[in-house]
């Protein structure tokens, strides 16, 4: 149950990190600028909090599955 939720919180916080980019660089530079660092930005947040950790994840099952006992 907590790992879920922290999953839920931490998709949150990247929709709502994204949301405030957007908006500021909406304000500052325009709409297609904003859209485009928006992308960028929720790229990165998804490689970064969630690829990295699936791939770690995904490694250690793999080779825990090949130790010889």
């Amino acid at each position: 149950m907590g790992n879920r939720e922290a999953i839920a919180g931490s998709a949150s916080i990247s929709v709502a990190f994204t949301g405030v980019l957007y908006l500021v660089t909406d304000l500052t530079f325009g709409t297609g600028q904003a859209i485009g660092v928006a992308v960028a930005f929720l790229a990165l947040i998804a490689w970064r909090w969630w690829a990295i950790a699936l791939y770690r994840s995904f490694r250690d099952t793999r080779e825990g599955a090949h130790r010889p006992e």
